[in-house]
C-alpha cells in the first residue's frame, strides 16, 4: 500500500514579500567591491511593514499598468475570441499548413512584447496542441509558437512596458531609446525561431 507523500505548501506571496522586507530591514547594507563595516541602523517592525504600502504608492504607475493590461487580456480571453481565432485560422489555411507557424508566432510575439504575455498562454496551450495536431505538427511546435515566441517578443520588443519601459524610466533614459536596435534583433530572432 502506497502512502501519499505530503504536499509541499508554498506560503502566500504577500507573506513571502513581507518576509523579504523584514529580512532586508534586519540585514547589513553592502555595496559590491566596497566592503567595509558601517554603523548598523536597525529598522523596527512597524517601519518595515509601512515600507510595503509606501513602495506600492511610489510604484503606483507600474502597478496600475499591470492591472490594466492584465484585465484587458483577461476580458479578451474570457470571451473566447482567441480560441475561436485559432480554430478559424486552421480552417482558413487548410493546405498551407506551414503558414500557421509564422502567423501564430507573430501573434504571440506581439503579445509578449506589448503585455509581457507569459502565464496567460497556459490556458491556450491545449487549443494550440489540438491545432498543431490537426495540421500534423508535434506538440513541441505548439509550445514553440506560443511560449517561445512570447519570450522572444518580451525580450526584444522596443515597447515592452514591463521590461523595457520600466527599466528605461529607472535608468533615466528616454522612452524608446534603442528601439531600432531591439526591433532589428526582434525580426531576426523571430525569423530564426520560425525557421
Amino acid at each position: 500500500m502506497n502512502e501519499a507523500k505530503p504536499r509541499l505548501s508554498v506560503p502566500h506571496p504577500l507573506v513571502l514579500l513581507a518576509g523579504c522586507v523584514i529580512l532586508a530591514a534586519a540585514s547589513y547594507v553592502l555595496v559590491a567591491g566596497t566592503y567595509h563595516a558601517i554603523e548598523r541602523i536597525p529598522v523596527n517592525l512597524f517601519d518595515a511593514m509601512v515600507a510595503l504600502p509606501r513602495g506600492m504608492a511610489e510604484a503606483a504607475e507600474v502597478i496600475f499598468l499591470v492591472f490594466l493590461i492584465g484585465g484587458a487580456f483577461t476580458v479578451v480571453d474570457e470571451t473566447g475570441a482567441l480560441r475561436r481565432g485559432v480554430t478559424s485560422l486552421v480552417r482558413t489555411l487548410e493546405d498551407r499548413d506551414l503558414l500557421v507557424i509564422p502567423i501564430v508566432l507573430i501573434f504571440f510575439a506581439t503579445g509578449g512584447g506589448v503585455e509581457n504575455m507569459q502565464e496567460e498562454i497556459i490556458p491556450l496551450i491545449p487549443v494550440l496542441v489540438i491545432m498543431t495536431r490537426a495540421v500534423d505538427f508535434t506538440s513541441l511546435v505548439a509550445v514553440a509558437m506560443s511560449a517561445g515566441a512570447a519570450l522572444l517578443g518580451s525580450a526584444f520588443r522596443p515597447i515592452n512596458p514591463f521590461q523595457v519601459q520600466i527599466a528605461q524610466k529607472l535608468a533615466d533614459l528616454p522612452l524608446g531609446s534603442g528601439g531600432l536596435f531591439r526591433g532589428v534583433f526582434l525580426i531576426l530572432a523571430l525569423a530564426l525561431w520560425s525557421a
